[in-house]
């Protein structure tokens, strides 16, 4: 069976566009590839960047507390009142607006505290125990420093000696912090740096700042870093500090990452890694460590898409010209190879021809490429030479011996009659 044939053009034109195809494809899957490990790396810049903004502005937030609390112990008298220490406690509390509370408790149970509630304006807290009963009156602050609105609450029960700031202070002998809660009637979570307040190396009492955490909120909103990105604070015991949206209490307690409702976070813990995959999306994450203060981590994160929906967009636009490319590629090729194939053609029927010594055509069949337009001239010259030759030996004799396949050959034959 013979060797199977393809036509010229076609063939050309499928093997130019399948070289043309191949090439940009592997172009643009290598650009891609290229361009998503760049933007990884450029967003890993991003987020430690982001990262690192986070943990500076938490711990400017928090650490302005244990300077303060050291400056506020240092002018505690051992027989202060309590109009002293309010109004101590009222000037730390207006030099730093992120506090939300500043306060001293005794041993005797005294507790004497300034605060910012939720509705604004700034109160005083005031309470004694006596004979086992806690009375608490409550004074709102002009903005002249005089007091006003005085409200008295009977006994409340209250005994600040009871509480997690005060016996972590007094068994620690230094500057502590407490684990997040929930501000009692406030419904915001909190947190409290408390000193032990030292006379004659015994203990006089326990200073505290508090914090209102819904300002750390507030920074990762503020900390926003593309579409879907977001900053998240998480104190090591997996309690949620902050977030940009979701709610971090329920029941009036603090929640934890398994409680949260991102979805995002439980798989970055899950994962643990730089990278992971929610819903079949590639996210990519940091997590950085407080540098100073409680002990939390800063995570930001984002989905992929946030940096390479451009560069897919880009690779899209490029396959599209590789595909044009290629369209005119095969029109080109087919246009070329038609220029080649039929002058070949026609010399080809020439040949056939001047082998059967029709020597007569004058067809020209000359062409734009050097090779072909050589082999018109040397069939030019063939069909010259054999017309030449024609005049000597009959052309019937010639077509017979060339339809004969034998070659001609000089011999004789001896017929006896």
């Amino acid at each position: 069976m013979g060797r199977r044939r393809f036509s010229y053009p076609l063939s050309l034109a499928v093997v130019v566009a399948t070289l043309i195809a191949i090439t940009g494809g592997w172009i643009a899957w290598w650009n891609y590839r290229s361009g998503v490990e760049n933007v990884r790396a450029l967003a890993q810049g991003l987020f430690d960047q982001v990262s690192r903004e986070a943990d500076n502005e938490t711990s400017a937030f928090v650490m302005r507390a244990p300077p303060a609390a050291a400056a506020l112990a240092s002018l505690v008298r051992p027989a202060a009142s309590q109009l002293e220490l309010a109004h101590q406690c009222e000037a730390i509390l207006r030099a730093n607006p992120s506090f939300a509370w500043v306060s001293y408790a005794d041993t005797a149970g005294t507790f004497t505290g300034v605060y910012r509630p939720t509705t604004g304006g700034i109160k005083v807290n005031l309470s004694k125990i006596v004979d086992g009963i806690t009375n608490r009156d409550e004074h709102t602050l002009n903005l002249d420093g005089t007091w006003a609105d005085t409200e008295t609450h009977g006994d409340t029960k209250y005994d600040p000696r009871t509480r997690p700031f005060y016996r972590l202070a007094a068994a620690a002998g230094h500057g502590v912090w407490t684990p997040p809660y929930v501000f009692a009637g406030e419904n915001v979570p909190g947190i409290t740096y408390a000193l032990p307040v030292l006379h004659a190396g015994q203990l006089a009492g326990v200073l505290t700042i508090d914090f209102n955490l819904a300002r750390l909120s507030e920074l990762t909103r503020q900390l926003q870093f593309s579409p879907n990105g977001r900053v998240v604070l998480i104190a090591d015991d997996g309690v949620v500090i902050a977030h940009p949206s979701a709610a971090i209490v329920a029941d009036g307690e603090p929640i934890k990452i398994e409680a949260l409702a991102d979805p995002a976070v439980h798989a970055l813990s899950a994962a643990g890694g730089t990278q992971f995959e929610l819903a079949g999306e590639a996210y990519i994450s940091r997590s950085l460590a407080l540098g100073t203060g409680p002990a939390w981590h800063v995570l930001a994160y984002a989905p992929e898409t946030d940096f390479t929906t451009g560069l897919r967009g880009r690779v899209l636009t490029s396959l599209l010209s590789s595909l044009i490319a290629v369209m005119v590629a095969i029109l080109v090729a087919w246009w070329l190879a038609r220029r080649v194939s039929e002058p070949l053609i026609g010399l080809a029927s020439q040949m056939a021809r001047a082998g059967s010594l029709h020597l007569d055509d004058l067809q020209d069949h000359s062409s734009m490429f050097r090779e072909i337009d050589m082999m018109n001239t040397a069939l030019v010259q063939m069909k010259g030479g054999l017309r030449s030759f024609s005049r000597y030996v009959p052309r019937d004799l010639v077509r017979t011996l060339v339809a004969s396949g034998l070659d001609a050959e000089l011999s004789g034959e001896l017929h006896v009659g």
